[in-house]
């Protein structure tokens, strides 16, 4: 009884990690990649935004210019 409890402890444990490792990089390409490649979430974050940024600078390209004002609020 003991052993199942120590490895249902450690499977809930490292599924738990995943997870939390998956909500933070979610599922852009390039920001997964850059977790493969260096486990460093700083580096994964500096991805996110870049991606934030190109969003935002597409906005102007498809919305109206009354719809502007509310979307950089």
């Amino acid at each position: 009884k003991k052993d199942k409890l120590n490895i249902d402890t450690y499977v809930r444990d490292t599924l738990s990690e995943l997870l939390k490792d998956y909500l933070f990089v979610g599922g852009m390409p390039a920001a997964v990649a850059e977790y493969i490649k260096s486990k460093n979430p700083t580096k994964v974050r500096a991805i996110h935004r870049s991606i934030v940024r190109t969003y935002q600078d597409d906005f102007p390209k498809y919305a109206s210019r009354n719809n502007l004002k509310n979307i950089f609020l």
